[in-house]
């Protein structure tokens, strides 16, 4: 027999939802990970990993981010991407879920 887990309200349906967009994102960001890990075996280790915000003018500078482990830089990726792409994810699939229910 399957478990299934009972609804109580709209909230508990978007906190699932978000649940499985952060799995979504979580994977991404495990396959950069595994890309990383590919090219430090074959190039080697890196001690820090250093990311730069692109400046709209060059007369201005960017903000610097330095890392010192590949967890801390899949820790920002994984921020980076739910900033980026949470709310229209949501939206997306709160959609896609309403449509699904109109047709039964």
């Amino acid at each position: 027999m399957v478990k299934t887990k009972k609804m109580k309200d709209t909230n508990q349906i978007e906190k699932a939802l978000i649940n499985k967009i952060d799995a979504e994102l979580k994977e991404v960001t495990n396959d950069f990970n595994e890309a990383l890990n590919k090219l430090q075996e074959k190039y080697g280790r890196t001690s820090f990993f250093y990311l730069r915000e692109r400046s709209k003018q060059s007369s201005e500078k960017g903000r610097d981010i330095t890392t010192k482990s590949q967890s801390e830089l899949k820790t920002i990726i994984h921020r980076m991407l739910i900033e980026a792409y949470q709310r229209d994810m949501l939206r997306i699939k709160s959609n896609e879920l309403i449509a699904k229910l109109d047709l039964i």
